[in-house]
């Protein structure tokens, strides 16, 4: 493997070059002089000192902690299925105590190199670093080592996601996520009051003692605790003990410029300008307000990206990556961008079709689209009540629906269910941050009381069995079928559908026109 770089420290970093030299440029602008901290609200303190307390405390001892359970983990995984030697598609798909999906993309740069090709993924794991990457969200999980490139929002997924870890131990993690790390990278200065900042403390504090650490290294960690506590209240109140801790403060604000640097490249930021890093104390103001701009923005990229996993049970986040799967044969048409201009535009779109037209894959496809586009969060739905269970007024959400109000025959508990609830799906969409997608088979659509209930679909139906031409229709075959058999079909007047093709691609008793 190629050398990574590092810092003086020594420790190695998995920062693209052109943010560690902003990093290393920042360093640089560093004042050696002290300045007045009066700048800043008391407020913008607390968040500071926790903010120094999560990344230079914490995190470190976390990341030592999960080292040894992880390596546990690891060897149990190989040992029983086979996890260094094996290969796609035999490879181990869910973590067996808790059934949860493990994530490939992030191990081997499998993601970077081969996108949503997962038969061409690299499923060996060979070391503690790539298994835990198995249960985090592909853009926490961009270390080389448990060094400080694994950050807080990582090491505490780690602990929460992984059931090795004692259930309080959980908890605390869950604790400390919620209540101290998330808030203070959305970077909400209001909410950081006298209690909240009393309360941050006690949890992290819980939270070191439940690690069950020799008693040393537990006595120094509650220290550390401790001091900035109490250093932060002179912070505080600007007392000279106070102003003495403004360098060592000015250090500790030089780590959460790296970290935001970190956090930047994890969200697609090639470049984040953190401008001048406490130059000096008379316009540190300035640079925590520049810090909570970028974080803000860094906050709701992660925030967006977080929500759309957390809202989705295990089985819906299958069914998405059964979607990206299928994606790699997707065929485009001039029928497809035509949808997704609609379903851009509108709250609401039906693809109706014969059985096998391909209404189904067309919507999953379009689905992908949007969510990568537009940063919507995809919901897969069983059934139309999962809308109202599942919707979220300030989220953006994209409720998709295969075979609405039935299958293979008209579904009446279905179209009652519409029935009772159109003018409330008709509210939710009216606040523009929701869409709902379905398809619907023909003999369904054409039924009267159907088309009595489903009216918020009335004005964006489009029906594939007209809208696809003959062309288009052979243009997918292409996929399924060899040259000689699309011309066979070019020169034959016979009824064909993509699925139809796909099918006797799978068969080898059957003449095409037999077939």
């Amino acid at each position: 493997m190629e050398e990574q770089p590092s810092t003086s420290g020594g420790i190695k970093r998995s920062i693209p070059q052109e943010l560690q030299d902003e990093i290393d440029r920042i360093a640089s602008k560093v004042p050696r002089n002290t300045a007045n901290p009066a700048d800043l609200d008391d407020n913008q303190k607390r968040w500071l000192i926790l903010g120094i307390c999560l990344h230079s405390v914490i995190t470190p001892i976390l990341r030592k902690y999960v080292v040894p359970i992880l390596t546990v983990l690891y060897n149990e995984l190989t040992l029983k299925h086979k996890i260094d030697t094996q290969t796609y598609p035999s490879q181990l798909k869910q973590y067996p105590p808790t059934k949860a999906y493990l994530n490939y993309e992030s191990v081997n740069n499998n993601k970077a190199t081969f996108g949503n090709q997962k038969a061409k993924y690299d499923y060996t794991i060979k070391s503690v670093v790539d298994v835990s990457k198995l249960f985090l969200q592909t853009h926490m999980a961009h270390y080389i080592y448990f060094d400080d490139t694994c950050d807080s929002s990582a090491v505490l997924g780690l602990i929460i996601n992984i059931d090795k870890f004692p259930p309080v131990v959980k908890s605390d993690a869950e604790n400390v996520r919620r209540n101290i790390r998330n808030p203070w990278a959305h970077c909400d200065f209001t909410e950081w009051d006298a209690v909240k900042y009393s309360d941050s403390f006690q949890l992290m504090e819980k939270l070191v003692k439940n690690l069950s650490l020799i008693s040393t290294e537990e006595h120094q960690i509650i220290g550390e605790l401790k001091k900035w506590e109490i250093n932060g209240q002179h912070f505080l109140s600007g007392t000279t003990l106070g102003l003495e801790l403004v360098n060592d403060i000015r250090k500790q604000t030089q780590v959460l410029a790296e970290y935001t640097n970190q956090v930047a490249g994890k969200t697609d930021y090639n470049s984040i300008r953190i401008m001048n890093v406490l130059e000096n104390f008379d316009t540190l103001f300035n640079t925590v307000t520049q810090l909570k701009k970028d974080m803000e923005e860094i906050g709701k990229r992660l925030l967006v990206k977080e929500e759309k996993y957390d809202s989705l049970n295990d089985s819906q986040k299958g069914e998405i990556e059964f979607w990206k799967e299928q994606e790699v044969t997707f065929v485009d048409t001039p029928v497809v961008h035509r949808i997704s201009k609609i379903i851009e535009s509108e709250h609401s779109v039906l693809i109706i079709g014969e059985p096998g037209i391909g209404k189904s894959m067309l919507l999953h496809y379009v689905a992908l689209k949007l969510q990568k586009e537009n940063d919507y969060n995809i919901i897969p739905c069983s059934g139309m009540q999962d809308i109202l269970h599942l919707y979220k007024e300030d989220r953006k959400q994209m409720f998709v629906l295969d075979d609405i109000c039935g299958r293979f025959t008209v579904s009446r508990s279905g179209i009652e269910y519409w029935m009772n609830n159109e003018e409330k799906m008709k509210r939710i969409l009216k606040k523009g941050k929701t869409k709902i997608a379905a398809t619907c088979r023909l003999d369904i659509f054409n039924d009267e009381k159907f088309k009595e209930s489903c009216t918020v679909f009335k004005c964006n139906i489009c029906n594939l069995s007209v809208d696809y031409s003959r062309e288009d229709r052979l243009t997918i075959c292409k996929q399924y079928l060899s040259e000689t058999n699309i011309k066979l079909l070019k020169d034959t007047n016979v009824y064909f559908t993509p699925l139809m093709c796909y099918l006797y691609s799978k068969s080898k008793t059957f003449k095409l026109t037999d077939f």
